[in-house]
């Protein structure tokens, strides 16, 4: 399922080891992408930072993009 997953060029990647704080870069991630507006609601990492593994690449590539 992730192995066909077609990454675009805007696309961007978070990669851990497990338990190892992937929530917590995931935060930080997404502080980076939205030039510090944090998220409302802790529970909208997961919305807008999927793991692949879980949700696949159909939700993946259903998600809002952030350019044309």
């Amino acid at each position: 399922a992730a192995t066909k997953n077609k990454p675009r060029p805007d696309d961007h990647f978070l990669e851990t080891y497990p338990k190892c704080g992937t929530t917590w870069q995931g935060q930080i991630l997404i502080l980076i992408l939205q030039k510090g507006e944090p998220l409302k609601y802790a529970s909208d990492l997961h919305a807008k930072a999927p793991v692949l593994e879980m949700s696949g690449v159909d939700l993946v590539e259903k998600l809002m993009r952030p350019g044309p």
